[in-house]
């Protein structure tokens, strides 16, 4: 298990979170430009639980968590090997923490949650793919076949089916006035396309970083 550092005290605490660091998706970069903004805290509704989709390492729903005083975590990932580190830091951390190995909501086996928060897959055509992988080699790495592979897991999703079948099922896995907090980018997967296919059984919320181009952060609420 290699050791990785999302940020010392970022989680509350002075600890290390464990995890393969070519894990590492947007987590660390959306906590430092989103997510650790006292505003930004404040229009979360949560009291109790949590679930990180595609949450690779689990650095969103372990900052969270910790910032939201909540009890309870629900982490859900395609990758098989996501589950070594997000079950390593149990033994670290005094919240419940459940892995799912699942795409989407297919063989997900918890229940309803305050918030679900996830930064998806973003692109969706092989050409973006590509060209984002070529300009951030570090970020996305294809120096063997497994890194290549997580790379796209973490990167495309074709034709946009994560997010469609996401959005047909998410409302059910979350509590009155339940939360989602989408962090995607604006160049690829515009906001108003997810308010499409989420509907009008949400509200929602959209803030964008001006100093950080394209992206941004959408919260939709469940309405009553």
């Amino acid at each position: 298990m290699n050791q990785l550092c999302i940020k010392q005290g970022a989680l509350g605490c002075e600890q290390f979170i464990y995890a393969d660091p070519t894990m590492n998706g947007g987590g660390p970069f959306f906590i430092e430009e989103f997510l650790s903004t006292k505003s930004i805290l404040n229009k979360f509704n949560a009291t109790d639980s949590i679930m990180e989709m595609c949450c690779g390492l689990g650095a969103m729903g372990y900052y969270l968590a910790k910032k939201l005083n909540l009890n309870k975590i629900e982490f859900v990932d395609i990758d098989p090997e996501a589950a070594a580190g997000i079950n390593y830091n149990k033994e670290f951390l005094d919240i419940e923490t459940t892995f799912h190995l699942s795409s989407a909501f297919t063989k997900y086996k918890g229940g309803q949650v305050d918030l679900i928060i996830l930064n998806p897959p973003h692109v969706t055509l092989e050409s973006e793919f590509k060209q984002i992988a070529e300009e951030t080699p570090e970020w996305f790495p294809s120096n063997s076949a497994k890194q290549a592979n997580r790379s796209r897991l973490i990167l495309i999703d074709k034709d946009f089916a994560f997010h469609k079948d996401f959005c047909k099922n998410a409302s059910s896995f979350l509590t009155l006035n339940g939360q989602i907090a989408f962090l995607e980018n604006e160049k690829y997967i515009p906001h108003s396309k997810i308010e499409a296919e989420l509907g009008d059984n949400f509200s929602y919320d959209f803030i964008q970083n001006s100093d950080i181009e394209g992206y941004y952060l959408l919260i939709a609420t469940k309405k009553d």
